[in-house]
């Protein structure tokens, strides 16, 4: 079944690709209803996560300590970010149409550099990310607004204004369950910003 849509109508798009950990292989599918391509990401070990975030070299990932580097040395981080990445454009759009400030959670935070920016623009912002490594590095750059935990185990009495998630609803196992455990964060009248890739 689709992990969007619960559609059945999934076609096994590629076999055997290989995954980022030596000897690991995956099944890509896509959902012909709404277009979706996934894997089984029960089967992926999250330490790759760590892996992945230990490791400045790594392809597709590299980008990211660029990011976290470059940063601090920009007059409007949140701009800097967009220049480099679409997906960040919500974010700013948002913030532009919103001037009070907000608490803010991001979720899949990395290497810390989007809760930076956010805490730049003047918000209240902390992240949260799966990987130890990430949060360490994330710590060792930007300060102490950095957890490490998924959003299902985190554990917060308060609620936010905003939840940002950039591209990282992607990775997760069950994108539905995901959003819900997002919502139960929020304020009332509390949105969730979320962005994914376009293939």
């Amino acid at each position: 079944k689709c992990l969007i849509c619960s559609s059945n109508k999934v076609l096994k798009i590629s076999s055997n690709f290989q995954g980022y950990i030596e000897g690991t292989f995956y099944d890509i599918w896509e959902c012909k209803n709404c277009n979706t391509q996934f894997i089984d990401a029960n089967k992926i070990d999250k330490k790759v996560y760590d892996i992945i975030y230990s490791n400045s070299d790594t392809i597709g990932y590299d980008r990211y300590f660029k990011y976290a580097e470059k940063i601090k040395k920009q007059n409007s981080p949140l701009k800097y970010l967009v220049k480099q990445e679409s997906a960040y454009y919500p974010v700013l759009e948002y913030l532009k149409n919103n001037p009070r400030r907000l608490r803010i959670l991001e979720v899949g935070c990395g290497e810390g550099y989007l809760t930076y920016a956010l805490n730049r623009c003047g918000h209240d912002a902390i992240g949260l990310d799966i990987s130890q490594e990430a949060v360490k590095s994330a710590k060792e750059h930007f300060g102490d607004n950095f957890v490490a935990s998924d959003i299902k185990n985190y554990n917060s009495q308060e609620k936010f204004d905003l939840i940002v998630s950039i591209m990282t609803i992607e990775h997760v196992p069950n994108p539905n369950e995901f959003i819900a455990n997002c919502k139960r964060l929020l304020k009332p009248d509390g949105k969730i910003l979320i962005t994914s890739p376009s293939k």
